[in-house]
């Protein structure tokens, strides 16, 4: 019963992401922060947490190799602590974790949630972004040695 309610979580939170070129969030406090939350994300982001699963202590976002312009971000839940390499970003109280493969892809970008009639969806604004396809879920950056051995 957990399980099938945590493979729900992840449906919804991971078909709710869109990929947009823009400019590099802002320098905030002297230190350009990996990845800066608007106040919607942020209070998505703790929506969310609030409803996870048991031992859920963060949103883990990533990147994978597919679709059709190369890569696109994923968001889980994380119930283990962060990683030696991870990047953490906190606010208020709770965490975004930033897997170390994905880095080089997120550095820069702002992460939006943005709720109309039509759709609710994490909206990711990065400077980094060289393409992205049609319908805004796949991206490339100038990086493009990801998921290549």
């Amino acid at each position: 019963r957990q399980m099938f309610r945590l493979s729900q979580c992840l449906r919804a939170i991971q078909s709710s992401v869109r990929i947009v070129k823009g400019p590099a969030s802002p320098v905030q406090g002297g230190t350009k922060d990996a990845l800066v939350l608007t106040p919607a994300a942020k209070s998505r982001v703790k929506a969310l947490l609030g409803k996870a699963p048991v031992h859920t202590n963060a949103l883990r976002l990533g990147v994978k190799s597919r679709g059709c312009s190369g890569m696109s971000y994923t968001i889980d839940y994380q119930t283990e602590p962060p990683g030696r390499f991870d990047e953490v970003v906190e606010f208020d109280g709770s965490q975004v974790v930033i897997d170390p493969k994905a880095l080089m892809h997120v550095v820069g970008t702002t992460m939006d949630f943005v709720d109309t009639k039509l759709a609710a969806e994490f909206v990711f604004v990065n400077p980094n972004v060289t393409a992205v396809c049609g319908c805004g879920e796949s991206f490339t950056t100038g990086d493009s040695s990801f998921g290549q051995s």
